[in-house]
């Protein structure tokens, strides 16, 4: 759904576009993405699964901002490459703000499937971090221009992330279902009021 919404709006897009190499670059876009659907979502799971099967190893930092940094010394980034960084750190960010209390159950379950500490919503392997990392890496094989990629991640926001509730709840229902702190829950902190 979200390769298909994308090819749509670049459509819209395309049909503004004044500028016959801007239309060639939508088209090219437009073309790359319709018939992807497979492929995407294999790489895009690929990428979750790998984060699975390395819930024992040390934990990475899935911070999309840093991913863009240099590994060494300084040198000049790209306006381009620090704008995916930052959009995708914000989608994550917004992500974990308002499913905080979900990760956190699940970020406790998880912990206990590694035989380690909880786990935070970045390190978690299925937090909105590694779903966006795994955009990110999934869009890397498709190779499609900057501003497809953008407007891609803006739709994985609007359509894949308005569902994630439901599958952070599925997933701890599972894993209360497996029997993995079963009676973990949240209890809201209650300040007495002060007496005079």
């Amino acid at each position: 759904v979200v390769l298909q919404e994308t090819v749509l709006e670049l459509g819209r897009q395309a049909d503004r576009a004044h500028d016959r190499n801007v239309q060639a670059a939508l088209f090219d876009s437009i073309r790359k993405l319709r018939g992807a659907d497979t492929e995407f979502a294999a790489h895009f799971a690929q990428d979750l699964e790998a984060s699975l099967a390395t819930l024992h190893a040390p934990r990475v930092s899935r911070r999309l901002e840093e991913l863009t940094m240099p590994a060494q010394g300084l040198s000049l980034v790209e306006n381009v490459e620090m704008d995916e960084g930052a959009v995708l750190g914000s989608i994550a960010a917004r992500g974990d703000s308002r499913n905080s209390l979900a990760l956190q159950l699940m970020g406790y379950r998880f912990g206990v499937l590694a035989g380690g500490p909880a786990f935070d919503a970045e390190h978690l392997p299925l937090g909105p971090h590694a779903l966006c990392h795994a955009l990110r890496s999934a869009c890397d094989w498709l190779m499609l221009s900057m501003d497809a990629r953008l407007l891609l991640y803006r739709q994985f926001e609007k359509v894949a992330m308005a569902h994630y509730p439901a599958l952070l709840e599925t997933l701890n229902a599972r894993l209360v279902g497996d029997g993995i702190l079963p009676h973990l829950s949240f209890v809201p902190v209650r300040m007495r009021a002060a007496t005079p």
